[in-house]
Parts: C-alpha cells; structure tokens; sequence
C-alpha cells in the first residue's frame, strides 16, 4: 500500500497545484526510499549480523510507515509543528516496529535504524513544504487512498528478495575486489 500510496500523494499534490508539497513530497518520500534501497543493500551485501550488532536487514516497512503516515497526518490536519510531527511519525514508527520485531522478520536494531529514517524524512517534508494550503480538497486525497487501498490490498512487492540478490551477486563482489585492492596498497 505505501509505494502507490506515495504515488497517488503525489499526484494529488500536483493535481492541486501545490508545488512546494509536491517537491518536498517527492524529495522525502523518495529520499526515505532510496536511503532504506541503500542499506539494505549494502547491509546484506557484507553478510548478516553486521558488526556484531545485530543489523542483518534494515526495516523498510518501518521507515516507509512513519514518513507516509506521519506526512498524511500533516496534510490532512493541518497545522501542525513539526514537532507534533516528529512525535506522531515516532509513534507509527513505534507500532509498526513492534509488529516487525513480533512476526520475526526484524531485530531491534533494524527497526531503531528504520524508524531513525522514517522520522527523518518525515520531518524533511515539514521543514520543506511549507505551510498547508487551505483550500486543499482533502476528502477527495482520503478518497483516493481509500481507492488506492482497495486496489492494492493483499499485493506484496518481491523487494526483499530481489534486494539480497542484487547485493550477493553484484555488490558483494565489487566490494571484495575493493577490499583486495586497498589490501595490496597499504
């Protein structure tokens, strides 16, 4: 739900002709995504359990979820500081870490580096959209997502998988033959 979710967000806000929403839109949602595509990447392109701490996949669901549900909440009931904000994207962060660490696919360490990212881009889109115009058709954005949701419910992404194999085949040998390099100059 969150990725056509982003989309259709985003076509809202240029449907209405909010530009500087639109921008910080674009710029934070995708800025969270493309962070979490990295990581998770280059997390599992170095093996699991990175470090000894614990960092085996960071969790995208938990990013994704604190900035799409806390930017919704900024648009949707406006004003609101950013602090306001920054609380309520900790709060989603918070629930849907918990779900993460008891279905098993996450350890805590992944969800503190997810919801860190999901916050953060939450509040990149506060600082940067300015202020919510008041003419914005806000029931017809929560149309669109129920729409949007219907569409899309039960439809899973195969990213996690596709993910790690992108960073097993590719990276992980790129990153050997780095390593082999910087080993015979120093």
């Amino acid at each position: 739900m969150v990725l056509p979710g982003v989309a259709a967000v985003l076509l809202f806000l240029l449907w209405s002709r909010w530009a500087r929403g639109a921008v910080a839109w674009a710029v934070s949602m995708g800025g969270v995504m493309a962070t979490m595509l990295v990581l998770k990447v280059l997390v599992s392109s170095v093996g699991r359990g990175w470090s000894g701490i614990g960092l085996n996949s960071p969790s995208g669901h938990t990013a994704a979820a604190a900035a799409f549900y806390g930017g919704l909440a900024v648009i949707l009931r406006p004003p609101m500081t950013t602090l306001a904000a920054g609380l309520i994207a900790t709060a989603i962060a918070v629930v849907f870490a918990a779900t993460r660490l008891l279905l098993g696919y996450h350890t805590p360490f992944d969800v503190l580096i997810g919801g860190v990212v999901g916050v953060a881009g939450l509040l990149i889109f506060c600082r940067t959209s300015g202020p919510v115009p008041r003419a914005l058709r806000r029931d017809r954005l929560v149309i669109l997502l129920l729409l949007v949701g219907l569409a899309f419910h039960g439809h899973r992404l195969p990213a996690e998988g596709y993910l790690h194999r992108l960073a097993v085949t590719r990276v992980r040998p790129v990153l050997q033959f780095l390593e082999g390099r910087a080993g015979r100059i120093f």
